[in-house]
């Protein structure tokens, strides 16, 4: 945490001394501190490739994440699981390395499933062991973001072709889809009560 910014210094310079130096002042509010330095409270390793994305399980003891690449050869392209708790990798498995497409998470808020979103797909997998458990095809748009409803009903999924399509989980059907974004739709966000569901976009 930084400290408390500091009160400006008064000073008083005599002026029947010519040598008189005045008291150094603070720096001002619009000069830029030194960063703070962070301490790994975790350090989870075992991609090999840069992560595209990661998402935290709703308790806070569990981390989603997804790294692919099918520009490198070394590429591990792999779903992974980790416990915080243990510091330790739970499951994880292999993913299709998709040229110029995204790997999305989520995580239900009850925690029961986590959602993987790339390409024209959305898979809902077990936490506990990445069983599949649902499969969600967008034909026709590219995933690019996804979020939950706060009841976990439905799902959101932003896309690449600048729709937004609202999925009853319960049913597996597309209930809606929404349309007029300026860009990509990169995040979506529902407030507390799921009244409103807010998007955003690169344009």
């Amino acid at each position: 945490s930084f400290a408390p910014w500091p009160s400006p210094v008064a000073s008083s310079i005599p002026t029947r001394h010519p040598r008189a130096t005045p008291t150094r002042l603070p720096p001002s509010p619009t000069s830029t501190p030194a960063p703070a330095r962070v301490r790994p409270f975790v350090r989870l390793s075992g991609h090999r490739s840069i992560v595209s994305d990661l998402a935290f399980g709703p308790d806070g003891r569990i981390v989603a994440s997804v790294a692919a690449n099918p520009y490198n050869p070394a590429a591990d392209n792999t779903l992974r699981l980790w416990d915080l708790r243990h510091q330790s990798q739970r499951w994880q498995m292999q993913v299709p390395a998709w040229a110029d497409r995204p790997y999305v998470l989520a995580f239900s808020p009850d925690g029961r499933a986590l959602a993987l979103g790339y390409a024209d797909r959305i898979y809902l997998l077990d936490p506990l062991d990445g069983r599949l458990i649902q499969t969600l095809t967008n034909p026709g748009d590219t995933v690019f973001s996804v979020a939950f409803s706060p009841n976990g009903r439905r799902l959101a999924v932003g896309s690449w072709e600048r729709r937004i399509q609202m999925w009853d989980l319960g049913s597996g059907r597309l209930v809606r889809t929404l349309s007029g974004s300026l860009g990509p739709v990169d995040h979506l966000q529902f407030s507390a009560d799921g009244s409103v569901l807010i998007s955003a976009s690169a344009a």
